[in-house]
């Protein structure tokens, strides 16, 4: 009789405990393998047709569990050159949508919000590599990419 009133007493204290809810996993980030800070510039001008692109590449550690997401983000009032169209296309330049456009985004800041923007979301794979060009006729964009401005990858949210 000792037996059931225990395992009834430890049943009963299971049941009504309450559950502690699942605190949200912060995400890890992973900046450009060129370091920080990292200058970026693109441009693009009809007359003379020409064309400035930027590469950005990312390095993935072994284990990260997708999805890895390239984000953009600027702090209030962040220092962006911007001439023309802002516009950028992302393209990525690995992966099974190498030489796709997987993004557009405006490289811009605004004097008084913080902008975070995820411009997609990939597969983890070892290596992430972008090109960044401008989307529009004629434009440039340039700004240095420093930890929480610019563009980085998140990963294990």
């Amino acid at each position: 009789m000792q037996l059931p009133i225990t395992i009834l007493a430890a049943l009963t204290a299971a049941l009504s405990a309450t559950a502690t809810p699942l605190a949200k996993r912060a995400c890890q980030t992973t900046y450009p393998v060129a370091g920080l800070p990292l200058p970026i510039s693109v441009s693009r001008t009809a007359t003379p047709p020409s064309s400035q692109p930027a590469t950005v590449s990312f390095s993935i550690p072994a284990g990260a569990r997708g999805p890895c997401s390239l984000v953009l983000a600027f702090p209030a009032g962040y220092p962006v050159a911007t001439t023309g169209s802002s516009q950028v296309d992302v393209v990525a330049l690995d992966g099974p949508a190498a030489g796709a456009v997987v993004g557009t985004v405006a490289l811009a800041s605004l004097p008084g919000e913080a902008i975070v923007r995820t411009v997609n979301s990939f597969s983890c794979r070892p290596e992430l590599s972008f090109r960044l060009q401008i989307a529009g006729a004629e434009g440039s964009v340039a700004f240095t990419e420093v930890e929480g401005a610019g563009l980085f990858v998140t990963y294990d949210c």
